[in-house]
């Protein structure tokens, strides 16, 4: 496997709302992280919520006064408003106003778009994820399990939805099915994304079975669906290391 964060090439300006489950945070802070060792000036936010990150994890945060945000500084910028929840100190979006007209000055933009009550897998309402409209890629991380795991609400965040989505029921052995489901099916992450493009992040592949996984789980969605997104990514946040699976071509976009 290469280094992980050139499994996802930085390019020109992005803003990059990153949902799903099962590591979107830790994506969040390696992505910024790398980015900021390149010299750029990078922006993270959340348009639900989100932990406050260490201090060692950012150079510069804004709580209050987000027209400041439009003269973006070196390194990386968190902003948000504080909150507790749960005995947590976290952070909520900012003025949608604001945030979006500082944007642009920032060389890439992570916005933390979606939640899942730190479980593996969900299901997702009508208004989730919440992607605004100068989104430019969806990133999707889906943690990678193992096949058989039983489908309960100690895993699944909206169990019942995530029933309708991927037809399957409670207690159900997990499948490579129901991974398809969870990127094409009814209330899934292409449907979910719309006309922003997607790119598909299986998180926690550690070992050559699970990689294999990834590979069968990818062999079985219809070539439509596969030439519709932007690329498939295998990998782990925590060994900063990933492949590639699928990459569209410049013909195909």
């Amino acid at each position: 496997m290469a280094v992980l964060s050139r499994c996802f090439p930085a390019a020109n300006q992005q803003v990059i709302a990153v949902v799903g489950s099962g590591g979107k945070s830790s994506l969040c802070q390696y992505l910024a992280a790398a980015w900021r060792k390149m010299g750029k000036k990078v922006l993270m936010s959340t348009t639900t919520k989100i932990l406050l990150p260490s201090n060692s994890q950012y150079d510069r945060l804004v709580t209050g006064d987000f027209s400041q945000l439009g003269k973006a500084t070196a390194g990386i910028t968190i902003a948000g408003v504080p909150m507790m929840q749960d005995q947590q100190q976290k952070l909520t979006m900012p003025d949608e106003a604001l945030l979006t007209k500082a944007l642009s000055a920032y060389d890439q933009v992570l916005l933390e778009a979606d939640g899942s009550r730190q479980l593996p897998l969900k299901g997702w309402g009508p208004h989730e994820p919440v992607i605004l409209p100068p989104t430019t890629e969806v990133l999707a991380v889906l943690p990678l399990l193992p096949l058989g795991t039983p489908l309960t609400q100690q895993v699944v965040h909206r169990l019942p939805l995530f029933m309708t989505m991927t037809g399957a029921k409670a207690g159900d052995p997990l499948s490579l099915s129901h991974y398809r489901q969870i990127i094409a099916g009814r209330g899934g992450l292409l449907e979910k994304a719309g006309k922003v493009p997607l790119t598909i992040f299986f998180n926690q592949v550690e070992s050559k079975a699970a990689l294999q996984q990834t590979e069968d789980i990818l062999a079985g969605l219809v070539p439509e669906i596969r030439a519709s997104l932007v690329a498939v990514v295998a990998g782990s946040v925590q060994q900063e290391k990933g492949v590639i699976l699928w990459q569209r071509s410049r013909k195909q976009s």
